[in-house]
């Protein structure tokens, strides 16, 4: 019987021409300089044939850079970029905005200034019918809400990946992604609200001390989940990005880590340090 594994990896081939590629094989070939897509695409294909004899599909080589072939023979021309619906102070909004830089992936920006209510239009509410952010577009394929958002990522441009091979590692993630989704973030946007957007004299601050306090709580699971680790589901994941954008709101509310919480601070250090924390912020 067919691995089902090697069945998938097939599927994909067809569907996403280019895999993992090397700095030297970007050298030695020139996908995108040609007008003409079928020359672009048989250079993809001498690409493929060429990382599949000598890496093979090995998806760990220390310069990878994953390219999906930009150009669609119905269109006769370049893909359309992708675009972000999102809102820079928004948490989920830098959220997917991580995502799309980890995968080197271009996009277009199109803000959605929430202060001015600008996600209850009439235009806006026929891309996301809740009036959230973020929203976003990948050649007419409209979907919302962060964590579906990067899922789509992972799964139709998968190099480098975000989400384990195993099981049991993508479980992890997933969960853990949810803890930040349903009991970590939420506490954070309540501070949000009062901070942002009421004057100082107006704020709730019993609210805002009690969502501090929720927030440390989150920290004893989130310590325990990287004892022996470096990341949450091992490797760096779609877990950790999510956690990234509440890092920098740590300092700025004034909500410290304990220093007991030595994997926590140590992982902390580990995300700020990657060129899509900073690159993110706004």
């Amino acid at each position: 019987m067919r691995d089902p594994q090697e069945k998938q990896k097939k599927n994909h081939e067809k569907r996403l021409l280019p895999t993992v590629i090397t700095h030297r094989h970007l050298s030695s070939y020139d996908f995108f300089s040609d007008d003409n897509c079928s020359r672009a695409q048989t250079n993809v294909s001498i690409a493929l044939a060429t990382i599949k004899s000598e890496i093979g599909y090995d998806r760990k080589p220390v310069a990878m850079i994953w390219m999906r072939c930009s150009f669609s023979l119905s269109q006769g021309g370049p893909r359309s970029m992708i675009k972000l619906y999102t809102f820079p102070p928004s948490t989920n909004s830098r959220k997917v905005r991580i995502v799309l830089i980890e995968k080197g992936l271009e996009f277009e920006r199109i803000n959605i200034d929430l202060s001015k209510k600008e996600q209850k239009n009439p235009e806006y509410l026929k891309i996301h019918p809740f009036g959230q952010v973020p929203a976003l577009d990948d050649e007419g394929f409209i979907l919302y809400d962060s964590t579906i958002i990067n899922e789509y990522l992972e799964d139709e441009y998968p190099y480098p990946p975000l989400l384990p091979e195993d099981s049991e590692g993508r479980a992890r993630a997933r969960l853990m992604e949810d803890f930040r989704d349903n009991y970590f973030n939420p506490h954070f946007v309540e501070i949000i609200h009062e901070v942002r957007y009421k004057p100082e004299g107006e704020r709730d601050l019993k609210l805002i001390e009690h969502a501090k306090a929720e927030i440390a709580k989150c920290f004893d699971r989130i310590e325990k989940e990287l004892e022996g680790r470096e990341y949450l589901a091992g490797s760096f994941s779609l877990a950790d990005i999510a956690y990234m954008p509440n890092i920098d709101l740590l300092e700025r509310f004034n909500i410290p880590v304990d220093p007991k919480y030595k994997n926590m601070l140590a992982w902390i250090e580990r995300l700020k340090a990657r060129p899509s924390y900073a690159a993110s912020a706004s």
